[in-house]
């Protein structure tokens, strides 16, 4: 250790000696630095608010602390007092995390928040001292595009590895790791984009700059494992360009040329076409998008099986040409599994699929136009719909009179399981693509509650709340007026699952469901001279949730997929509508057969099942059920907007898609002369029909005439009127 020797001198000069060496000392003091950022945080961090916002860690190297007061942070080259830090103190190497948000929070002992956000595509990133000019820290003139969830910055004691480093395994508010980082090199870049090929080509790739080379993995149809594994130190140098011949998946990275260090790998995925013999896809063409599930060399997959890594593929709709004439409008990695329950052992099976970047970290993206979702349900009709419209019919009923479902894109799919050159065998139908039911700004759009939750404003929302069998991840209980005894079905927490749910939220949520019930039964025993119900369920809601699936005729109603949310501070919102392919009239289930009963033998009764039993003893629930359901008759329930949707639905699809449906799915006809002309025929009779007949169960409102002495009302026969004048 150094020694520091002061000489004093007994005269005046002792002072300047003394300020000379304060203001020395302090530039040897080290300046925080932005040590860790990211700038694509999709599922790493939230804040406060349950967002996922981009961040920027502030890293204070010095064996002081400081005071971060008048300091800066900006996004702009030219612009270094973008946003100003309030006097808030950075510990002696501390850390501090500040989310790039744009909501603009300085308030010292809460969560800081930036007046700007970042770029992924790559932009410039500063911290600036008080004096609004100096440069701090700086990444410039920009830092490179960046990933989802995958963070940037600085790597202390790493030679020339210190600036520029890639974290798969981001440490927020933490010592960056050595063992999670990897050097920014320029990314392995193929020669062709992942896709179909129909003839052998060489596969060039490039990327590496002065002192790297490029190590890879090529996996074979034959092997499963669709993500492939990370190419290392021991994995193949790419020397010359990859014969690819057959359907391949490679992963490569950059080394440096000692080793010791590597970039990000990628990965693409080439599936071969079968153009020649009886199975030919050199002219298939669909009005539909076209969906392709590469799962090289996986084989099927069933209901008990572990969710699998598949890889997916989006065609357009062929409006001239062969649908696979052009390249696929987006490639993505995704893990997938089947869902579903008693529809998880057809032979049609419907899926449930991730999207996934190359490190296997979810993403968030669009498909076919719509907005960029992690996570989707494909859903495959089969015997009960042979109409392929069952669902999105009622689920746009529900959007349109201003009920969030799901939204639906009717698309043909492809299965590739073994391996084998693309053709027809793999061919499984006509599916839709639809939205997950979960809690998303742009989905079921209440905030998600944090998790672990444990303080009194935060354990009251929001939920996605379902009755239904639960699975093993998820909270649940039984109601006892929610449910009949005998059911199977039971009340669950659909979202956060039961790992994320602390033991205030889980008695949060069942005492509030609880006391909704029990309110229930008090208003009830009351006479309704009491509403205190209200208190805890928002009743046009559940108004509109109950006609939609009881005008479906929907014979699982309530019991199966019957979804609520609650937001934070709200009340129990019924919905949304989930899983119709039985109702509207199936000709294979008899629950929802006939028209002219309010459900069919063996169905759930839904003027008397659990709560909505007790609801429907409510005057003021039934007047306003009628009083709904006679002013959407006016409108998006009439006969020629019911019969106007399912033709255009039915017209999207069109019979050739239905067609091949039908020879793929010998036992998926309809009932109706075994044609789809029939089956949406049959949908668009069974529809008015049922509509007239809820009609007839209930007083038509009196006519209204517009006359020269003002508006002539006109009661039904047998009936009074009452009226009021203020709007009452």
């Amino acid at each position: 250790m150094s020694a520091l020797f002061l000489r004093i001198f007994p005269t005046a000069p002792w002072r300047v000696t003394l300020l000379g060496f304060a203001v020395a000392l302090a530039s040897l003091r080290a300046d925080p630095v932005i040590s860790e950022f990211m700038a694509s945080n999709t599922v790493t961090l939230p804040d406060q608010d349950q967002a996922f916002s981009d961040w920027i860690e502030i890293h204070n190297p010095d064996g002081v602390p400081v005071n971060l007061a008048g300091w800066y942070l900006t996004d702009s080259a030219t612009n270094k007092t973008r946003w100003q830090f309030p006097a808030v103190t950075l510990p002696a190497g501390g850390y501090l995390v500040v989310f790039a948000s744009n909501k603009n929070r300085r308030d010292p002992a809460a969560e800081l928040h930036t007046n700007f956000g970042l770029a992924a595509e790559g932009e410039y990133l500063g911290l600036i001292r008080p004096d609004g000019v100096t440069v701090a820290s700086e990444y410039a003139p920009t830092y490179p595009a960046q990933l989802n969830d995958i963070a940037y910055g600085r790597l202390s004691g790493a030679g020339a590895a210190t600036e520029g480093v890639y974290f798969p395994s981001p440490t927020p508010g933490a010592t960056n790791n050595p063992n999670g980082a990897v050097a920014l090199a320029s990314t392995v870049r193929f020669s062709r984009p992942p896709g179909p090929f129909s003839a052998p080509f060489a596969l060039e790739l490039t990327g590496a700059g002065p002192g790297q080379h490029i190590r890879f993995v090529a996996v074979p149809p034959s092997t499963a494992g669709s993500l492939a594994p990370e190419p290392t130190a021991t994995s193949p140098r790419y020397t010359a360009p990859l014969p690819i011949s057959s359907g391949t998946l490679i992963r490569a990275a950059v080394f440096s040329d000692d080793l010791k260090i590597r970039g990000l790998s990628s990965i693409a995925q080439y599936f071969q076409l079968g153009l020649t013999g009886p199975d030919s896809l050199a002219n298939f063409t669909s009005r539909l998008p076209v969906l392709v599930i590469e799962q090289h060399g996986y084989g099927g997959l069933d209901k008990e099986d572990e969710v699998r890594p598949a890889w997916l593929f989006g065609f357009g709709a062929a409006t001239t040409g062969t649908t696979f004439g052009v390249p696929p409008e987006f490639v993505s990695p995704i893990f997938m599994n089947v869902r579903g329950s008693s529809s998880a052992v057809f032979p049609k099976k419907s899926y449930t699929f991730d999207l996934v970047n190359d490190l296997r970290n979810g993403t968030a993206r669009s498909l076919f136009g719509s907005k960029p979702f992690e996570e989707w349900a494909l859903v495959g009709p089969w015997r009960y719909d042979p109409s392929f419209i069952r669902n999105s019919l009622i689920y746009a009923l529900s959007n349109r009179i201003g009920r969030w479902a799901p939204r639906t894109q009717p698309v043909e799919v492809f299965l590739n399981a073994n391996g084998f050159p693309l053709d027809q065998t793999a061919y499984v139908g006509v599916y839709v693509l639809t939205d997950k039911v979960e809690l998303h700004p742009d989905r079921v759009a209440i905030a998600r509650t944090p998790s672990n939750a444990t303080g009194a404003t935060e354990i009251t929302g929001g939920y996605l709340l379902k009755i239904d069998q639960p699975d093993a991840d998820e909270y649940s209980w039984k109601s006892p007026r929610g449910l009949d005894a005998d059911s199977l079905s039971s009340v669950i927490v659909a979202s956060p699952k039961a790992d994320r749910l602390s033991t205030a939220q889980r008695n949060y949520i069942r005492g509030y469901v609880q006391e909704m019930e029990d309110a229930l039964l008090a208003d009830q025993a009351s006479g309704w001279r009491t509403r205190t119900y209200l208190d805890y369920l928002d009743r046009s809601s559940w108004v509109d949730h109950h006609i939609l699936n009881t005008f479906a005729a929907n014979p699982d109603a309530f019991e199966r997929s019957a979804y609520f949310h609650k937001p934070q501070g709200g009340k129990i919102i019924a919905g949304p509508v989930w899983d119709m392919d039985r109702a509207v009239g199936s000709y294979e289930d008899e629950r929802s057969y006939r028209h002219d009963l309010w459900q069919g033998l063996g169905a759930v009764e839904v003027w008397n099942f659990g709560w909505w039993g007790i609801l429907a003893t409510d005057p003021e629930f039934m007047q306003d059920w009628v009083d709904r359901w006679q002013t959407l008759r006016q409108g998006v329930f009439s006969d020629a907007t019911l019969t106007g949707m399912a033709d255009q639905l039915a017209a999207d699809i069109g019979p050739a898609a239905a067609a091949r449906d039908a020879a793929r799915w010998v036992d998926n006809v309809s009932g109706f002369g075994g044609t789809y002309a029939g089956e949406i025929a049959h949908i668009k009779g069974w529809l008015k029909l049922r509509a007239d007949w809820i009609d007839g169960q209930f007083t038509a409102p009196p006519q209204v005439t517009a006359s020269a002495n003002g508006l002539v009302l006109d009661p039904v026969a047998g009936t009074q009127i009452a009226y009021t004048l203020d709007g009452s």
